[in-house]
């Protein structure tokens, strides 16, 4: 980073203003690719995990839906207060925690101490991503073309801490058992916490931070905002979203690893490679769809119907991998709009945390549902309820987007409030 800067600052291609906020947006997103680190490891060994402790999918199915719920709940806490806290402090508190608790993962025993740490897990994770975005957009927010790239860029830390942690980081440590999954990320977050923790010294040091604590939103006011925005329509596609995404995530590598075939490593890269797919087909999608929204949505949700009824009928490990990955793909596209050009959308009104929580927490909150849904239904070598449940889920998105959406679009509000909406609409999009 320091060899960048130089080159960048002497070449003069940058103004200082530029170049800060050049510097944060990659140390933002090496912090969110650390995050992802420290949660996507689990998929890839819970079935490591479930034979040392002699469970089956049941329980195993609790890692996940308990982290989500407890991660949803954090979400609406993160965007309560991710709008008024001391940010660099709190990136680096945050990520800490997500460190030494992957490290508690690989010293307690038992099932019971393993699940409260991973949901303590979910809890510290969701604090993350709302405060990173406003964090960054205060650097960014100035310079319009780095701010379009940056929505992407960040978007992209998810799917490819995916790919390291299932395709790289875990092949490569198999040998050291699947604890060295959960070491590994928490070592090589070190250097992402104590770069926030000097930062947090410099600007107290400075007394910098007066500032963004003075035009925070109140709670109410915040809510009024949402209410008049209309924000709970998006929310509750998130929801469907959800259900599909991260239970397709969460599951894929026991649906393939243990049904399909054995060794699925190659197999499982395909999914990681279609969520970064689906972030740039989502950054199209956002500059095409403008007023058609809501029939981008609804052709989303129509492609993942397709998607499901083609998996249940085509019973092969590649072609079901493809196929997952492309359900994720579609989903993805839905995320990104919603988790992260939506509360762009926000950041001068002070809300990005907010905005970015809110519809995080619905994500979310769909994937606890159908999380521990699949535990419970998935036995054995039977996996075509899992593939149902992303069926009949994409089926009634797909009734909600073209019955519920276009209908409550079309209400009008007066004045200036029916103009803002118009335009938050084309932001959505």
């Amino acid at each position: 980073m320091i060899v960048i800067y130089k080159t960048v600052k002497e070449s003069g291609i940058l103004d200082r203003k530029k170049y800060v906020g050049f510097i944060f947006l990659i140390l933002c997103f090496f912090t969110y690719l650390s995050s992802y680190l420290l949660r996507t490891n689990i998929s890839r060994e819970l079935g490591n995990i479930g034979e040392e402790l002699n469970i089956g999918s049941d329980k195993l199915g609790v890692f996940g839906s308990g982290f989500f719920i407890v991660y949803a709940i954090g979400q609406f806490i993160s965007g309560i207060v991710g709008d008024r806290t001391k940010e660099y402090r709190h990136l680096a508190i945050t990520i800490f925690s997500c460190a030494a608790l992957n490290f508690g993962m690989t010293v307690v025993g038992g099932y019971v101490p393993m699940v409260v740490i991973w949901i303590a897990n979910g809890f510290a994770e969701s604090m993350v991503w709302g405060v990173l975005l406003r964090t960054l957009l205060k650097h960014i927010i100035d310079d319009v073309k780095l701010r379009s790239y940056a929505s992407l860029i960040m978007a992209l830390g998810g799917p490819i801490g995916y790919l390291l942690s299932w395709s790289v980081i875990s092949p490569a440590l198999s040998g050291y058992g699947w604890r060295a999954s959960f070491i590994f990320p928490a070592v090589a977050a070190v250097p992402v916490i104590i770069a926030w923790f000097v930062l947090y010294l410099r600007k107290a040091r400075h007394k910098e931070e007066k500032k963004s604590e003075t035009q925070t939103r109140s709670l109410k006011e915040m809510l009024q905002v949402a209410k008049r925005e209309k924000l709970a329509k998006y929310a509750v596609v998130c929801v469907f979203e959800g259900m599909i995404r991260d239970s397709v995530v969460f599951w894929a590598p026991i649906l393939i690893g243990r049904i399909f075939v054995k060794d699925s490593s190659l197999t499982l890269t395909i999914i990681p490679l279609s969520m970064i797919v689906g972030q740039i087909i989502a950054r199209t999608v956002g500059t095409k769809a403008k007023n058609n929204f809501i029939r981008s949505l609804s052709l989303i949700m129509l492609g993942i119907v397709i998607s499901s009824v083609a998996m249940i009928l085509l019973k092969n490990a590649i072609v079901s991998a493809i196929i997952m990955g492309i359900d994720i793909i579609l989903t993805q596209t839905i995320s990104s709009s919603m988790t992260v050009v939506v509360p762009i959308a926000y950041v001068k009104e002070n809300m990005t945390a907010f905005v970015a929580g809110f519809m995080d927490a619905s994500h979310y909150l769909g994937a606890a549902i159908a999380s521990f849904g699949l535990g419970v239904v998935l036995t054995g070598d039977n996996w075509e309820p899992a593939v149902l449940v992303w069926l009949l889920t994409s089926v009634a998105g797909l009734i909600y987007c073209l019955t519920v959406l276009p209908e409550r679009r079309g209400e009008k509000n007066d004045g200036d409030q029916d103009d803002n909406r118009a335009a938050r609409q084309k932001k959505f999009a």
